[in-house]
């Protein structure tokens, strides 16, 4: 999963890009749904942007679990994959 920042940092937004899908035939295709959800220290956060995928912390959120798994389709299938980070200090 590649993110932008590559690590979240409190009191800024953190962007997942939504990766492509491997196909049984070896080609990367785009998929053509996209969702995140995320979760930091248990609390549930609200994304915005394409597929929900960017989120801002407050400046507390320092040293807290961040939780985010991405959900991509593609012709009925879907693909999920989930990442832990720990928000660092701004």
């Amino acid at each position: 999963m590649r993110t932008r920042p590559l690590a979240p940092i409190a009191g800024r937004t953190f962007t997942v890009l939504v990766p492509s899908i491997g196909l049984s035939t070896g080609q990367r295709v785009t998929p053509d749904t996209a969702t995140c959800s995320a979760t930091l220290a248990s609390a549930p956060l609200r994304g915005r942007g394409s597929g929900r995928c960017s989120f801002r912390f407050p400046a507390t959120a320092a040293g807290k679990k961040l939780r985010v798994t991405v959900t991509a389709g593609y012709r009925g299938a879907t693909k999920k994959r989930a990442a832990v980070y720990t928000v660092r200090k701004a």
